[in-house]
């Protein structure tokens, strides 16, 4: 295990000298006379907020988030300074300011963010600045998932099975392995616990190309499937995620009945299985999981032959969340219709996420006011909304608050003197994550429903 001095987050250390490619003397350009290094960074801390970093005061990278690498970058090798500004609601807080930090021509450098917010810690892997031959891969493996126990790492022939091979390595969260060199081809990577033969990720076949210098990282998994970890892969230009192939990987869905006049419905995929029976309005179902692939969503009156919405397009990709809204009426305007989104739900400890759908089909454009509760319906015309304009069947992004106590009022656009929705003294939590739905109440009037969605 290797480690900086202390800071807050190690990626946001590498991604500061990443993009300045700052020297010695702080300089932000490279200079060709001056020996060069590679600098990547790896954030790995599944609960963390994304970051920005400054070289003295200017922002050279925003925005780095959960399970993403960056790219090598040459800078000058020696010493630097950087400060790094966490991403909360309202703005920005430094949490990091390193004096000194030392790189070397002959190295190339990944710095990893993990473990959780309270215990984040920074981990370096390095390896030797020369390429790979051609005739060759060189892998390093990171144990990068704080939700994971030891683990037994094989790398095989993608048809060995496990009874008759040995470990290729074994590592606990925070270990940074040796590079492996292997010959180009096809393998399989598969993941147990330590000592027992259980697998409990499996890459299915990945192809090692002649050349390829590559970090694997095991993070959690914070989407759907059994698997506690995925896998980063980082090959220096930027990276992907490999998922557990040991089952079809999944997607999830879940549907909510936001139509009035509709009635229980049943909701079947491509005129074949039910997903969800006999749902009622205003249900909002579990999430399922389903096959990644491009889907037609039959909703059908119970105990009807004839949808009511009749082969609405739906694509899912493997490890997501999806959340499809039935919305609009059955007998009137505006029609029934399926929306869906795909859900971004992970936890970050720094916040509270909230989003807000617009299934009220009996407003037209809404704005949506979130103040604290000290704000009463009578301020709103000296307030500013958080959302203006909503059209109706819009689902929208997240929003980032600080935990606290909220009021929330939704008004027809551009008239904050009438208020159409209000649900006051409303508590989010750091780490929760909430969908708001703006909705019809079924006796000619609008509500809300607040689902928490936290994972």
């Amino acid at each position: 295990m290797h480690r900086f001095p202390r800071i807050l987050a190690g990626s946001a250390l590498a991604l500061s000298l990443i993009a300045c490619g700052g020297s010695g003397s702080g300089s932000s350009s490279s200079s060709s006379d001056t020996p060069q290094t590679s600098l990547r960074v790896l954030h790995a801390s599944a609960d963390a907020p994304a970051v920005n970093v400054r070289a003295d005061d200017a922002t050279i990278f925003s925005e780095l988030d959960f399970a993403t690498a960056t790219a090598y970058l040459s800078v000058d090798e020696g010493s630097y300074r950087v400060r790094v500004d966490g991403i909360v609601p309202g703005g920005t807080a430094t949490v990091i300011d390193v004096p000194d930090v030392e790189l070397s021509a002959d190295t190339r450098y990944t710095a990893i963010a993990v473990g959780n917010v309270a215990d984040i810690a920074p981990l370096l892997a390095t390896v030797p600045a020369e390429d790979p031959a051609g005739d060759e891969a060189r892998v390093q493996v990171v144990h990068a998932a704080a939700g994971a126990p030891e683990v037994d790492l094989y790398v095989t022939a993608p048809d060995t099975d496990l009874s008759s091979a040995s470990p290729t390595a074994s590592a606990a969260f925070e270990d940074v392995l040796d590079p492996l060199t292997v010959s180009p081809g096809d393998y399989r990577i598969r993941v147990t616990s330590a000592g027992d033969m259980t697998v409990v990720f499996d890459s299915g076949t990945v192809a090692l190309p002649g050349g390829a210098d590559l970090l694997i990282a095991a993070v959690d998994n914070v989407g759907p499937g059994e698997s506690p970890i995925r896998l980063v892969v980082a090959d220096g230009d930027g990276s992907s995620v490999l998922l557990d192939q040991a089952e079809p990987a999944p997607a999830a869905v879940r549907a909510a009945h936001m139509s009035p006049d509709a009635g229980e419905v049943d909701i079947a995929v491509d005129d074949g299985p039910t997903l969800f029976a006999n749902v009622e309005f205003p249900a909002v179902s579990d999430f399922a999981n389903v096959e990644a692939g491009d889907y037609l969503i039959d909703v059908i009156p119970t105990g009807s032959d004839t949808p009511a919405i009749d082969n609405a397009p739906l694509s899912v990709e493997a490890g997501a969340y999806y959340s499809a809204f039935a919305v609009g009426l059955a007998a009137g305007s505006p029609d029934l219709a399926l929306i869906a989104s795909r859900d971004e739900i992970r936890s970050i400890a720094t916040e509270a996420r909230v989003r807000v759908v617009h299934a009220a089909s009996g407003a037209g454009e809404v704005d949506v006011y979130v103040t604290g509760t000290d704000t009463g319906a009578g301020d709103l015309p000296s307030a500013t909304p958080v959302l203006e304009a909503v059209p109706f069947a819009t689902i929208g992004d997240f929003l980032s608050l600080a935990a606290g106590d909220y009021n929330l009022f939704v008004t027809p656009a551009g008239m904050p003197d009438t208020v159409a929705i209000e649900a006051t003294d409303q508590t989010v939590d750091a780490g929760g994550v909430y969908t708001v739905i703006a909705r019809d109440d079924g006796m000619g009037g609008l509500t809300v429903t607040i689902v928490d969605d936290t994972p």
